[in-house]
């Protein structure tokens, strides 16, 4: 599995052909396999071995239920009286605490129709569409 980002900031999400094939079969042996479990399992290399990470919608101020994935920016310290509600809070120690900003974000929209594993296992590519 790799990722792109397209030259319209979109991110596309690639698996090979023998993955493909696996993912249709492991789709077969499970009752729903368009659940979020499934989603995250699935995906779950891909965010161990990438700068990708899965952002809340609240971080971006977004008003979606929609599967986000993004990249996030350095831990820095965060700033007296800033609101942490809607940041990645890394560490809290001695009364400082540590966040990371989102630096780029992307959603897959059609996540009421369809699963991003059904377009993966479907086309062999999924598009998750630039947020930030």
């Amino acid at each position: 599995m790799t990722h792109t980002i397209l030259e319209n900031g979109d991110l596309r999400i690639d698996v090979d052909y023998a993955e493909q094939i696996e993912l249709n079969a492991m789709m077969k042996t499970v009752d729903n396999p368009n659940t979020d479990e499934f989603m995250y399992d699935l995906l779950e290399p891909l965010i161990c071995n990438s700068e990708l990470r899965w952002i809340r919608p609240e971080e971006i101020g977004a008003l979606t239920d929609a599967p986000i994935l993004g990249i996030r920016g350095q831990e820095r310290l965060a700033k007296d009286g800033e609101r942490l509600i809607d940041k990645h809070v890394t560490a809290q120690s001695f009364g400082k605490t540590f966040v990371e900003d989102v630096e780029k974000a992307w959603a897959f929209m059609d996540y009421q129709t369809r699963s991003v594993q059904q377009d993966l296992a479907e086309n062999g590519y999924v598009i998750f569409k630039k947020a930030v």
